[in-house]
């Protein structure tokens, strides 16, 4: 309770104090209902300590600054700080509890991602020290969701999707799908930015934001000119977005700098579980055969095709995960390599062929009067 309070009921105002280089006092944030980052762990470690529950404020330099070095040098003290949240130690030994307070959005859960494989400052622990924050797993962040695409002959159709979204992606849905009028344009934008060439969402939308751990989820229907693709009287169903994930993050083909992946890829995951059903008049061709790539340490891809339970329909399964997000120069080679495989997996295609009974009402479609 006290968490949401200061997430949800303190403004987020990058404010400086009447001391300047200091944090906001907390009764200075109660009486304006505002304050920035380090004002709002400090009001929420004071809340706590109210109620006799010890946490402590914990400095962070975030993935977005990424200069590390600059607080591990044994040579000089430069304390490159971006971030302020608290951190609340476990009992009897068991894992303590990381608390970003920061924006309305935030809720009780995975350590976002931008704080997570970074470097920190415990303000009050005993002797001052560099600490690495933790690490987060590919599990913590992420998209699953359940899409059933009904086709039409011309390749038109029907989506209806069901999705929980976890760690930084339910962050960013609640950011922008907090308002009930925001949600259709939202969702249209994710579905055409390089799944779709074009959709249009129905305006019922069913949005859960507060479930446990920080877990949200989406229901949505959408209609599209081109699920499918045709191709002579055969239609071909695509299961990629339309860019490569190596013209994305390995577009050149050496490096000599490291790729650093943004904190909303990885560590991170997006499964789709994707259930075709075919047109009346159209079968299923003889289905690719699917496979995966272990990446080791740089993630994991892996795409499967079967039949469904319903009479024409398939399921396919894809799923791509990000773990390493900083890769040195001397791993790019296998970095790109592992991408351009994963590429070769994921853009395969379905496809459908029409059966005896539908060349027969095309041809007598052809042969009617005009």
């Amino acid at each position: 309770a006290l968490f949401d309070f200061v997430a949800d009921d303190i403004r987020y105002v990058n404010y400086v104090s009447g001391e300047w280089w200091l944090p906001n006092r907390p009764q200075e944030l109660l009486a304006r209902r505002q304050g920035d980052c380090d004002d709002k762990a400090m009001l929420l470690i004071t809340l706590l300590k109210g109620i006799g529950i010890h946490a402590t404020e914990v400095l962070v330099q975030t993935r977005y600054t990424a200069e590390p070095s600059l607080l591990r040098s044994t040579k000089a003290a430069i304390p490159v700080f971006d971030h302020g949240i608290a951190y609340l130690p476990g009992e009897k030994g068991k894992p303590g509890i990381w608390l970003d307070a920061t924006s309305p959005e935030s809720r009780l859960g995975p350590l976002p991602s931008m704080d997570s494989r970074a470097v920190a400052l415990f303000v009050d622990d005993g002797d001052a020290k560099i600490i690495d924050t933790p690490s987060a797993s590919t599990d913590d962040h992420g998209i699953d969701a359940e899409w059933a695409i009904k086709l039409s002959p011309t390749g038109a159709g029907e989506l209806t999707a069901s999705e929980r979204h976890s760690g930084d992606a339910a962050f960013e849905a609640r950011m922008n799908l907090k308002q009930a009028d925001a949600r259709q344009q939202w969702v249209e934008g994710y579905l055409s930015n390089g799944f779709f060439p074009t959709v249009q969402v129905k305006p019922e939308i069913e949005f859960k934001s507060d479930l446990p751990n920080g877990v949200i989820t989406l229901k949505y229907s959408a209609q599209s000119e081109g699920f499918a693709r045709r191709e002579g009287d055969e239609l071909a169903v695509p299961l990629s977005e339309t860019q490569t994930l190596t013209s994305q993050l390995a577009p050149l083909y050496k490096r000599t700098l490291p790729v650093a992946l943004p904190p909303n890829l990885a560590p991170g995951h997006q499964t789709r579980s994707i259930t075709i059903t075919a047109p009346a008049g159209y079968a299923f061709s003889e289905l690719p055969p699917g496979g995966e790539e272990n990446g080791g340490e740089f993630g994991k891809a892996k795409i499967t095709f079967a039949k469904g339970k319903a009479k024409d329909t398939v399921v396919v399964t894809r799923s791509v995960a990000f773990d390493m997000s900083i890769v040195p120069v001397d791993k790019y080679d296998k970095w790109r390599g592992w991408l351009q495989r994963t590429d070769r997996l994921m853009h395969q295609t379905v496809r459908l062929v029409p059966t005896g009974d539908a060349k027969k009402g095309d041809a007598a479609k052809a042969d009617a009067p005009k």
